[in-house]
């Protein structure tokens, strides 16, 4: 087997650091090949380190590559670090030499949908589908945006799916489409058998041990004590450019990070994981098993400049001497740890009811491994569980640190919620936070299509016509 059979192997079964590492080694020992330095670009990209990755792709380029795969991986770094205008001439660049692409029209659309082009992306998608009705991430993606219910085709995808002609991939996302379509169509019985169908699918494939995350948790708790919060979080600390938004999945956060994200002195780096990953790289094997969990000695300065170092490598956007927001939901299980890291950073918290939080995240279909425990309602309680106990410890050992938002009272009292985050932040009332639909930056999350609608609350009580098909989340009501 070659280096590169055994890289691909190890990217298949999502062994990403090893594929990295093996990756930019077989780079660097072959740097005149640009399929070698393609390939570490890929493996650094899964990984999420995406300025490595970047760097690795731009001299695959230099080298005289230019075929489809690299322009869209190309596509897809650029919109991740803020660069929309860059990932869509990637693509354009593709739809020149293959305009009768309907993938590649696809994903054109998508990525419109990410920049803020809501017409312009279903104009894509519909047209991938003209060329190929076939495409079902298009049909997926499509089923997202605002429009009228297209119930021809909802027939056509369910006759795919009964045939078993589909991937297990497209299946999956067939059923999440339909399953958005019929809820258009106010024919709630399909509405959940795709919904049922979709999460018990795509639960097989995800890894998550609810008791696992619970001792995790509690871990959490108890390696990170109040006593050792507070003495390593100075009361009065330098001024820190980050502002970080989290809480649970589905609760909000993207909406107040484009809030803030709309001040002209303010840089959205969007939904990073940087600080998650430079923690863990950090902690080595120290972390925890299905929680998103880490254990560093905080008392060491000496580990918190490592975290600090590896956290500034990987956010470009705090060169731009701006206040920079950094969103990213599962950083609730470790945002105690952030005012000891950077100290001066914000620390704003986002908060949603329960019920509405969990069914919002059982009817999403989440990117590889991500959020494992949506797919399951009894899951989504237990981690949702997790969720307060652990941030219920930092608030009471950092009192005065982290800024609460309830998404009810924003869209509700927009003007009084934004003044009082942006007070918190040491940022001056700006109207334009008010509007963040207007914002043109990148959004690459599940809520692109909610957050370019506006501020509103048609959210706030949707879940209450399907109680009946939620037992377990209404126990969180209590």
């Amino acid at each position: 087997m070659s280096s590169g059979d055994q890289i691909i192997g190890l990217m298949q079964r999502q062994q990403y650091a090893e594929a990295a590492t093996l990756a930019a080694e077989l780079a660097r020992q072959a740097p005149h090949d640009p399929g070698a330095q393609e390939l570490a670009a890929r493996a650094l990209y899964e990984l999420g380190e995406l300025i490595l990755a970047r760097s690795f792709l731009e001299r695959s380029f230099a080298l005289g590559n230019q075929s489809a795969a690299a322009l869209h991986l190309k596509s897809r770094i650029c919109m991740e670090l803020g660069d929309p205008a860059g990932s869509l001439a990637a693509i354009e660049t593709i739809l020149v030499r293959e305009p009768q692409s309907a993938f590649y029209h696809g994903v054109y659309g998508q990525q419109q949908l990410k920049a803020g082009d809501l017409p312009g992306a279903r104009a894509s998608l519909l047209r991938s589908l003209a060329l190929n009705p076939r495409e079902i991430a298009a049909f997926a993606t499509l089923s997202r945006l605002p429009g009228e219910p297209l119930a021809g085709h909802c027939a056509f995808v369910e006759s795919l799916l009964e045939s078993g002609q589909l991937t297990a991939d497209d299946e999956l996302r067939a059923h999440f489409a339909l399953a958005l379509q019929y809820e258009r169509l106010q024919d709630e019985t399909r509405q959940f058998a795709h919904l049922a169908a979709m999460n018990a699918k795509k639960r097989r494939q995800v890894s998550f041990d609810a008791a696992r995350s619970r001792a995790d948790t509690l871990r959490m708790i108890e390696h990170y004590p109040a006593q050792l919060l507070r003495q390593v979080a100075p009361d009065q600390p330098p001024a820190s450019p980050v502002i970080f938004v989290y809480g649970f999945p589905r609760s909000g956060t993207t909406l107040v990070e484009q809030v803030l994200a709309a001040h002209p002195e303010v840089a959205a780096a969007g939904e990073t994981s940087a600080f998650m990953q430079a923690v863990m790289a950090v902690a080595g094997p120290n972390c925890g098993v299905d929680a998103t969990a880490a254990f560093v000695d905080l008392a060491d300065p000496g580990v918190r400049d490592r975290i600090r170092q590896g956290y500034q490598a990987r956010v470009p956007q705090l060169t731009t001497g701006l206040r920079v927001t950094d969103k990213s939901p599962e950083n609730f299980m470790l945002a105690g740890l952030i005012p000891a890291v950077l100290p001066g950073a914000r620390l704003v918290h986002v908060r949603r009811n329960p019920v509405a939080t969990c069914y919002s995240n059982y009817q999403q279909l989440y990117f590889g491994g991500a959020v494992p425990y949506a797919y399951s309602l009894e899951e989504g309680v237990s981690r949702y569980g997790d969720y307060r106990l652990v941030s219920a410890h930092w608030e009471a050992a950092l009192p005065g640190k982290v800024h609460a938002v309830d998404y009810e009272q924003l869209v509700a009292a927009p003007e009084r919620t934004a003044r009082a985050l942006l007070e918190f932040c040491g940022l001056p009332f700006h109207p334009d936070c008010l509007a963040p639909a207007a914002n043109r930056g990148a959004v690459n999350t599940a809520s692109s299509v909610q957050v370019r609608q506006g501020i509103h609350g048609k959210s706030v009580n949707r879940w209450r016509r399907h109680a009946a098909h939620l037992g377990p989340l209404l126990t969180l009501e209590n």
